[in-house]
């Protein structure tokens, strides 16, 4: 069962050489009843996208900063595993070519050059090279935004509503899309050559399934499933996002029992 829903809204409106793989073993982590109590279901003002890849050399700090960060009530820690740095046998096993094609989305929003690893977008507005720690925490500071003009509520018979107030969703109309995502709270990657770990890393909500809606230009309330036979995974998210700006509008989230 899915215990009581906690909420959120938010508005946001600024702008290794080559190994021979023998073997991959993926380690879902297990927590205990009481982070399991204090974890079904969180507040995150603040929605972190990660893109990664357990080949790159340069992702270990910031993976662990995930990590660090997705114990926390006022972020929301996303993991996109990209597959660009897959070389044959040698291939990330939580990789995935959609979460490739949304970096590269938003590398056309924000016009940049190219794509790398690891890279964070904080309220799919700010983009941070995810290995510099302290420019990280200073984006997550200054990223806060809140209004009530987007709510997730709870609604009878284990739904969940989201509400948007008329001026808002004028003002966004034909440009906002939900976004369904399914991922793991904790889970250890690992490659091995001849039986032996030769890279082994831990990531915080890795993304695993992903679905996009638009949203028709006239709404203004959506019922949503949020049942325990919805979850595809150990944790579940609904982000509203402008398509236009890659803003990050709101979010809910939470970890199934």
């Amino acid at each position: 069962m899915i215990s009581s829903l906690r909420t959120l809204y938010h508005l946001c409106r600024t702008g290794l050489g080559a190994l021979a793989l023998a073997g991959v073993l993926l380690v879902p982590q297990a927590w205990s009843q009481d982070e399991a109590a204090d974890h079904k279901h969180r507040h995150a003002p603040v929605v972190l996208e990660l893109f990664t890849s357990l080949i790159c050399s340069n992702c270990p700090s910031a993976d662990r900063l995930a990590v660090e960060l997705h114990e926390r009530e006022d972020i929301l820690v996303l993991s996109f595993h990209i597959d660009y740095l897959n070389m044959g046998p040698l291939k990330d096993p939580l990789s995935h070519r959609d979460w490739t094609n949304r970096q590269r989305w938003y590398r056309e929003l924000h016009q940049s050059a190219y794509v790398y690893t690891p890279q964070i977008v904080i309220d799919g507005l700010h983009t941070v090279v995810g290995s510099d720690k302290d420019a990280v925490m200073a984006t997550l500071a200054q990223a806060r935004r809140s209004a009530e003009n987007i709510a997730f509520e709870a609604a009878p018979d284990g739904h969940l509503r989201l509400r948007l107030e008329p001026e808002f969703s004028d003002e966004f109309a034909g440009r906002l899309d939900l976004l369904e995502l399914h991922f793991s709270k904790l889970v250890r990657a690992s490659l091995s050559k001849r039986g032996s770990k030769v890279v082994e890393r831990l990531y915080a909500n890795s993304v695993t399934h992903a679905d996009r809606r638009a949203l028709p230009a006239e709404t203004r309330e959506l019922l949503l499933s949020w049942h325990e036979q919805d979850f595809k995974a150990q944790g579940r998210a609904f982000l509203l996002q402008d398509r236009l700006s890659g803003a990050i509008l709101g979010a809910h989230w939470g970890y199934r029992d």
